[in-house]
């Protein structure tokens, strides 16, 4: 892979170009991690380090600077970017100790988020996860999101650092489901990214919590993607959430 910048200034270039050197190696090992226990064979020609601004509006219409395809993958390497972007999902919310502690929680996250981003994005490149679907890119995008945001996880972040973000997410998907009810895990699906953003964090984070749990019930990611496999062998009869029997 190759890197390149979209930076309007040169403290912007700086800073980015910083960062890079500062997280090649660990990348590097990580890729290697992926092609050795998760089936990554391709990956994106380049990884395009961008600015918010070029990154929400010129390479797509999308307000979470972070996404993939086989060409590029594009990630805003600013912690105080994804602090704001992250906070926008208390927007609809009135002050309370849960949101105090989100507030707080965010406030603390650091440079390995930015990694864990990264990590997300390439390990969607797995070829344990069905091509699109197979045509169908809204059945069962719940589980390759929650798996890629699980096994990203537990690559860049500490224990405590898991458990942290465990909890944070726990809590946001409560107030979610306090003000608006509790959603389905098919629901995710390609809607959901024109929604608000505490709407498509939820179910982000709900679709994590899921596969933590699936893991820790099915003693590992392998077993887990063999459930996966023989869904889709078996023709789908059932929704891939009555398969796995989460909600």
């Amino acid at each position: 892979m190759k890197y390149m910048y979209t930076v309007y200034n040169q403290k912007e270039y700086n800073a980015y170009s910083q960062f890079v050197e500062k997280y090649r190696d660990k990348i590097s090992r990580y890729i290697e991690y992926l092609k050795r226990d998760l089936d990554v064979i391709d990956l994106p020609e380049y990884i395009v380090f961008s600015n918010l601004d070029a990154g929400t509006n010129v390479y797509g219409k999308i307000s979470i600077p972070a996404y993939t395809n086989d060409v590029r993958m594009v990630i805003t390497p600013e912690i105080s970017v994804w602090k704001d972007i992250y906070l926008t999902q208390l927007d609809n919310y009135e002050d309370s100790s849960e949101v105090e502690y989100i507030k707080r929680y965010y406030d603390s996250i650091h440079e390995n988020h930015i990694l864990q981003l990264i990590g997300h994005e390439l390990a969607h490149q797995s070829e344990l996860f069905f091509n699109e679907f197979d045509g169908d890119f809204d059945e069962g995008i719940w589980f390759e999101e929650g798996m890629v945001e699980y096994i990203s996880r537990k690559y860049f972040f500490s224990d405590e650092e898991y458990q942290r973000e465990k909890k944070a997410n726990q809590i946001l998907i409560g107030l979610f489901e306090n003000k608006y009810g509790k959603k389905s895990l098919e629901e995710f699906g390609s809607e959901t990214y024109t929604k608000t953003n505490d709407h498509i964090f939820y179910f982000y984070w709900r679709s994590f919590l899921a596969i933590n749990e699936l893991i820790e019930k099915h003693n590992g990611i392998r077993k887990v993607f063999e459930l996966y496999r023989k869904w889709d062998f078996n023709g789908r009869e059932v929704s891939l959430g009555e398969w796995f029997e989460v909600e």
